[in-house]
């Protein structure tokens, strides 16, 4: 009896600590999942706020030397040849300077140095900082009144009439630039949502970077069958330097610019209508911004 009893009690013990160390690993196992899992989502959310702060701070030092820039005009009536000037303690006829203790680093490159157009003032950034400007995925605008980078010169050969032309954009206008291959899948729509756009027919252009057809009579009897208002630029000799210049690594891609080339939203992808539409929305923001000193 007394045997039998000691062998149901450790019976019982066994159970209960097995019971335990069950609940044990079940809590070690739940508390190393919820830890991996917040290994991998501090990273991203560390990433995403950091890219905010230097969001910010880019927009904030970006319009501190425009600032500087427009300043300087005023009081001189010409732009400084380089943003050293702003820093200068002596001037040209009119300086009140300097504008500026030091130039502001540029926090979105490694190096410190914003890009500067002398003969218009432009301060920019070419390192293509687009934030999200709708629910459409690929559609992006410009996060700021500062430009994301200039269009670079593209020359080619104009696919309706055979002359070697530069892309021209029509000043105080909204212009449309796509860069894509009649490759794709996608062309013809790219191109029919494109004619459909309407407005001035001059500030659409299309730039073929890549084909499937070994020559440009080739290429000029497909872009006349489509039958587009606009014009239609043959740049495969130049493909790798358009490419690497606005980092189209896929085409196409879309970029809507100003007058100047300063490229204010993109569409990475298909062109839709309702794509365009959204991009257009993103520039009469940026133009809001800017008229209300944003």
């Amino acid at each position: 009896m007394d045997g039998d009893d000691g062998s149901a009690t450790r019976s019982k013990t066994g159970g209960g600590r097995g019971a335990w160390w069950a609940v044990a690993l079940t809590v070690v196992a739940v508390a190393a999942l919820v830890w991996m899992l917040a290994a991998i989502r501090v990273p991203v959310e560390f990433r995403n706020l950091r890219n905010k702060l230097l969001t910010r701070e880019f927009t904030e030092r970006g319009k501190l030397v425009s600032a500087a820039v427009d300043v300087f005009h005023r009081d001189t009536g010409r732009y400084p040849t380089a943003l050293d000037e702003l820093t200068a303690s002596t001037g040209p006829s009119g300086y009140r300077g300097p504008y500026l203790e030091t130039i502001p680093a540029n926090p979105g490159r490694e190096s410190a140095g914003w890009d500067y157009d002398p003969t218009t003032g432009a301060v920019s950034d070419p390192g293509g900082k687009w934030v999200e400007s709708s629910a459409l995925a690929g559609v992006t605008a410009s996060e700021s009144y500062l430009d994301d980078g200039r269009m670079p010169e593209i020359v080619g050969t104009d696919l309706r009439t055979g002359e070697e032309v530069r892309v021209a954009l029509v000043p105080s206008r909204t212009n449309v630039v796509y860069i894509g291959s009649d490759a794709a899948p996608t062309f013809r729509d790219d191109m029919a949502a494109l004619a459909s756009r309407g407005g001035d027919p001059r500030t659409v252009v299309a730039v073929i970077v890549r084909s499937r057809w070994p020559s440009v009579d080739m290429r000029s009897r497909e872009v006349a069958a489509l039958r587009v208002p606009f014009t239609v630029i043959d740049a495969t000799a130049h493909a790798r330097e358009i490419e690497d210049a606005l980092n189209v690594t896929r085409p196409p891609a879309t970029f809507l610019c100003d007058g100047h080339g300063r490229r204010r939203a993109r569409i990475d992808g298909k062109v839709t209508e309702e794509y365009l539409r959204a991009a257009a929305e993103g520039v009469r923001n940026l133009r809001e911004t800017i008229a209300l000193g944003g």
